[in-house]
């Protein structure tokens, strides 16, 4: 049971929170990945939940950190970044705190300049004292600029990596919110342990993709074709993934390779996701492609037989590394269609 004293429930959102609710007024959100994470998710709602979520953690780390049984905070991209603010606010000594950026332009932020009453409601709903110094980024709210000038003061720059040695670069020469911070990098985050093995070892590689081919093929209803290259992408559906591109292409592919087959599967996650859904729908119907077309706009588990099955893994990504789906399959003796310039070398 939480302590009441700190895990203070966030209440619903009242009538000081109508304007945060509003959206921009001064600008239009650019046409970026990190401009569009909050734009369908009213303001009140996203303070409120990731207000709770981190005085949770905050909790949980205090009382751990005082049993010492836990020395470190291992904090993913911004969901998680305000936890050591409110462990600072609260009087605690920090906790060492080390910051993995998967995705560093996601950065928790409300997507225009705040006003003066606004950073006041801001600060009401989070329950959190000088949220502005804390978290303000040129003008804005932004929760990833909590933590890493958490680090910034308290451990001299050290504890930020990216997930790989290509992404900690792009992001010191792409990102202002990281230009001058130091930022290390993970060399290969897939553990050995976790990589598919070839039954019978890699000289039986042929002939295993070419079961697993098959049985890929009879479980999502497509055309039973040993020869046929099948492509695939799984992964969020959003702008920063390229999930358009892959969309806009799709029939191309099918149409000027008739035994071309390809699966796409994940979640919709923004408005780029959401076109990319109306149009693979259209091209589910046209004639001979929707025995060679998979879709699937929801959490897709993948096997290990689809990790040998596919040929080409399309890793469209207009700005962000290769992703753990993406690896899965070059280890599973696939191809790479895109994206191999920020990650993909490195596996």
């Amino acid at each position: 049971t939480p302590n009441p004293a700190v895990a203070v429930l966030i209440p619903p959102p009242r009538r000081h929170h109508r304007r945060l609710l509003r959206g921009p007024r001064r600008r239009s959100p650019p046409a970026t990945s990190r401009w569009r994470i909050t734009s369908h998710v009213p303001r009140a709602q996203f303070l409120t939940f990731f207000g709770l979520w981190n005085r949770c953690i905050a909790e949980l780390l205090t009382r751990y950190h005082q049993k010492e049984q836990i020395g470190l905070y291992h904090c993913l991209d911004y969901h998680g970044a305000l936890a050591p603010v409110y462990i600072e606010q609260r009087g605690f000594p920090p906790i060492p705190t080390a910051v993995t950026l998967h995705n560093a332009g996601y950065q928790g932020a409300l997507l225009s300049t705040l006003t003066d009453n606004e950073w006041e409601l801001v600060c009401k709903t989070l329950g959190l004292l000088g949220a502005r110094s804390l978290c303000g980024y040129e003008g804005d709210f932004n929760m990833l600029h909590a933590v890493v000038q958490f680090i910034v003061r308290n451990q001299a720059g050290e504890g930020i990596s990216a997930v790989s040695h290509c992404y900690a670069r792009h992001l010191q020469r792409t990102e202002p919110l990281l230009r001058g911070i130091q930022i290390r990098s993970h060399p290969n985050p897939m553990a050995e342990a976790e990589r598919p093995k070839i039954p019978g070892g890699a000289g039986s590689l042929i002939p295993h993709k070419a079961a697993c081919k098959a049985r890929v093929q009879a479980e999502l209803g497509l055309v039973l074709d040993p020869d046929a290259p099948l492509f695939a992408f799984v992964g969020r559906w959003t702008y920063e993934k390229g999930i358009d591109l892959i969309a806009d292409v799709a029939t191309w592919i099918l149409t000027t390779n008739p035994s071309a087959q390809l699966i796409i599967v994940g979640p919709i996650g923004d408005e780029a996701g959401q076109y990319a859904a109306a149009r693979l729908r259209m091209a589910c119907s046209i004639p001979g492609i929707e025995t060679r077309l998979f879709v699937r706009t929801e959490f897709f588990r993948v096997s290990a037989a689809m990790r040998f099955a596919t040929d080409f893994c399309l890793c469209a990504s207009w700005r962000s590394q290769t992703g753990a789906a993406g690896r899965g399959r070059m280890s599973g003796g696939g191809c790479v269609v895109g994206g191999w310039w920020l990650g993909a070398g490195c596996w």
